[in-house]
């Protein structure tokens, strides 16, 4: 793993509230970049579907004692709550490999495909957009509406398949050999 890359802007100055807030949850192409940039599986977690926007976070199926459940794939927090990867200095060690909806936070799209800012406690510091940041979160916005889709598509399909015994591996080997695929 790389040493992480500096942050600047607002990020710069932030004692990272989106880090120790929210469950970072994860798509199957960032579990695909995350894996490629740590080389490791440690990091993978699970949390219970239940109060997540299905549109932002879908669920699959797992047997948990012979019962299915539903689930979202997230980064694990440590035991302060806070994500694995926040290192020295508030500061992300995957920046260059981080999770779509990092990597698009405080912004959404408006119904006019324009850039809007969540201001939110979580995230209190005041952003100047520039063209060249307007342009990057909206690249990144229709990248993530992109992979979100795709991966909505392949936990129906796991959802479809699913049999007891299938765990967590079985499904992270299973969005891994899509993902790599790239099939829809």
């Amino acid at each position: 793993m790389s040493p992480p890359e500096a942050l600047s802007g607002p990020c710069a100055e932030c004692n990272a509230r989106c880090c120790r807030n929210y469950t970072i949850t994860i798509t199957a192409r960032d579990l695909l970049r995350l894996i490629d940039y740590t080389e490791s599986f440690g990091w993978i977690g699970t949390a219970s579907a239940k109060g997540f926007d299905p549109a932002l976070a879908h669920s699959f199926t797992l047997f948990e004692n012979n019962k299915p459940g539903k689930f979202v794939l997230c980064l694990k927090r440590d035991r302060k709550e806070t994500c694995v990867f926040l290192g020295k200095g508030n500061r992300c060690a995957v920046y260059a490999a981080r999770p779509m909806v990092c990597r698009t936070y405080p912004f959404r799209k408006d119904e006019g495909s324009r850039l809007v800012y969540k201001k939110n406690y979580r995230c209190p510091v005041q952003w100047k957009i520039t063209s060249t940041l307007r342009r990057e979160f909206l690249k990144n916005l229709e990248r993530q509406k992109k992979e979100l889709a795709e991966y909505g598509r392949w936990c129906g399909e796991w959802n479809a398949s699913v049999t007891e015994g299938r765990d967590l591996a079985s499904f992270i080997d299973f969005m891994i050999s899509k993902a790599k695929a790239g099939s829809s």
